[in-house]
């Protein structure tokens, strides 16, 4: 039985210029509807959200809502007080113990724990990711009629990803999201709408569903388009026989055909069948970057703890750990751009690196897409062919007549798009990608996955995005804790590494509650044969162990000083906290050395 509705549509139409968001559109949202949002960048998602919560004026038609309906919404840049803790933020306001909602407060530390934050923090303090979970974490307290999620998994880690998708599923609500992550909108969602050329088509099923469905109608769509355009030529042969007195007697057969010529000009046939061309350069060895007992801190903090591993030509490397844990300081490790406390990087010389930015800073705001993209004119080297800058634009979704567009006038979403054609230009036999499909729409990752398995150099990526992991790499580097990353051959899934898993300090409380995820199966890693590299590790493993048994020992022989406890106390528990690292340390690499000894013996 159908839920009652509580927002209903009704000719809708609405324009921005001569540029149509919506056309004559209806729409009835009901009463636990969990819709997924989708269509391209600058399809006009973010203007229906708009109208949905009442800040936008439809220029024709009608949108009823329940009077007492009340609709909260995550914007892509959250709006929080800086200077608030985060239990107060969440909570809503500054706190005072004589009048704050007992049970609110508890379902908000309840709520903290769960995405591991710290109550007392000040928010200022925190990252990006975190500023997002805190977002989330107030709009699950408020529990509001409408519920609208404007890319919820941007700048969030896989384990809070999982969280939001186990409360959202059990929402009792109504939510409508907006997200490029497709295995977010197949666990999520009970409803897909999608916005196209103006138009709404609403299906009743997840993205999986949904897609199936989009395949035949497409099909369809271009069979109809077809069809429409053979009829119309014959019409026009038959006008252009015919003589003045017979177009006279036939004026209904020729205002058809103009009826016709219209509703041709207004179908718009999505181009499926889009290849984007990554220009290449040749490398002509193996090899791209060696690296061996790499070790790198900043401070007290252990980012990477000696890591070996080898970049080979061809791999698809997915770079995989949560926020904080380091990934683009091992990928610029990598590539020779950072240095390491001890440890060697070796890469090779004919290396040629095309490096995508999250941040986009390769960009020039003032400057249009075309001045951006191309400086040498109108036409475009690819490979040993010629391209107009126009018809270039067009494989990666900008339309006719964009090309002079400045790019401060560009969604996120557009301006990545002129990141990738910028960087696709760039003769490269190393690409990377960092967070590449933060802003992307679907219809556009789908294309940068098939460039990306057509590419014949080398790939390393770091993504939140699971699909985009799984559907690209076919080798992995994986934290596993404390600095430890473990290299992993294979295509990548989504599982969890429980036995791999070293307990940071900072996540201990995580561990208890198994929220760590699996990103690992050790017995699919025992039958893999042993690595280049990993012979390397392996023979190194006894110079590492007793350098660390050794380190061991003479912190051991410090605490057993009485004269610690008398004149330097304050000492104690560092020199204590060093040797709890150490001893895990130690137990690390003893099971590591079990693990290589294993392998080598297959």
């Amino acid at each position: 039985m159908a839920h009652h509705p509580i927002l209903i549509l009704s000719k809708c139409c609405l324009s921005y210029g001569s540029h149509p968001i919506l056309k004559n559109v209806d729409l009835i949202i009901r009463k636990q509807d969990r819709i997924g949002l989708v269509g391209r960048n600058g399809s006009g998602k973010s203007s229906l959200l708009k109208l949905l919560k009442g800040e936008l004026t439809l220029d024709s038609g009608n949108i009823n809502r329940l009077s007492e309906i009340s609709i909260s919404m995550l914007d892509q840049e959250p709006n929080i007080n800086s200077k608030l803790t985060v239990l107060e933020a969440i909570y809503g306001q500054e706190l005072d113990i004589n009048k704050y909602d007992t049970e609110k407060i508890s379902r908000a530390k309840k709520i903290i724990e769960d995405l591991d934050l710290i109550e007392d923090s000040i928010v200022s303090h925190l990252s990006g990711g975190s500023y997002k979970k805190i977002a989330l974490a107030k709009l699950i307290i408020e529990e509001p009629d409408l519920l609208i999620l404007d890319e919820p998994t941007n700048h969030i880690d896989i384990d809070t990803i999982k969280y939001l998708e186990k409360v959202l599923v059990n929402w009792k609500k109504t939510l409508i999201v907006v997200t490029h992550d497709r295995r977010f909108l197949d666990i999520v969602t009970n409803k897909i709408i999608e916005l196209d050329r103006g138009k709404i088509i609403s299906f009743p099923g997840n993205w999986s569903k949904w897609i199936e469905y989009r395949n035949k109608s497409v099909e369809s769509e271009k069979h109809q388009y077809e069809k429409l355009n053979k009829f119309i030529l014959n019409e026009e042969e038959w006008a252009l026989k015919g003589v003045e007195a017979r177009r006279t007697r036939n004026e209904g057969r020729l205002r058809r055909l103009e009826d016709l010529r219209e509703k041709k000009a207004s179908l718009t046939i999505k181009n499926t069948s889009v290849n984007l061309f990554i220009n290449e350069r040749n490398h002509k060895g193996k090899i791209i970057s060696e690296l061996k007992s790499v070790n790198k801190s900043y401070g007290d903090s252990n980012i990477i703890s000696m890591y070996s591993g080898l970049i080979l030509k061809k791999d698809r490397i997915g770079i995989i750990g949560p926020n904080g844990s380091g990934k683009t300081t091992l990928i610029k490790i990598i590539l020779g751009k950072l240095e390491v406390n001890s440890g060697s990087v070796i890469v090779s010389e004919d290396a040629s690196v095309a490096y995508f930015d999250q941040m986009r800073l390769q960009l020039d705001d003032n400057k249009s897409i075309e001045d951006n993209i191309n400086y040498s004119g109108e036409w475009i080297t690819l490979g040993k062919n010629k391209k107009h800058i126009n018809n270039y634009l067009e494989d990666f979704l900008f339309s006719a007549g964009m090309s002079k567009t400045p790019v401060r006038m560009l969604s996120g979403g557009e301006k990545s798009r002129v990141v990738l054609a910028k960087l696709f230009l760039q003769p490269a036999n190393v690409l990377v990608l960092d967070e590449p499909t933060n802003d992307l729409d679907i219809e556009t990752i789908e294309i940068l996955e098939k460039a990306i398995n057509d590419y014949s150099g080398t790939v390393i990526l770091a993504s939140h995005d699971r699909s985009f992991i799984e559907n690209t790499i076919n080798k992995s580097i994986i934290y596993a804790g404390q600095g430890k990353w473990i290299n992993d051959v294979g295509k990548f899934e989504y599982e969890i590494p429980r036995n791999l898993k070293i307990k940071d300090e900072k996540n201990s409380n995580l561990d208890k509650k198994e929220k760590k995820h699996k990103n690992i199966k050790p017995d699919k890693i025992n039958k893999q044969k042993i690595q280049p590299w990993e012979l390397e590790e392996l023979r190194n493993m006894p110079f590492v162990l007793q350098k660390l048994e050794e380190e061991q020992s003479e912190l051991a022989k410090k605490l057993e000083q009485k004269e610690l406890y008398t004149e330097l106390a304050d000492l104690v528990p560092i020199i204590t906290n060093k040797l709890n690292k150490i001893n895990d340390e130690i137990k690390f690499a003893f099971d590591r050395w079990q693990l290589l000894e294993s392998k080598n013996e297959k």
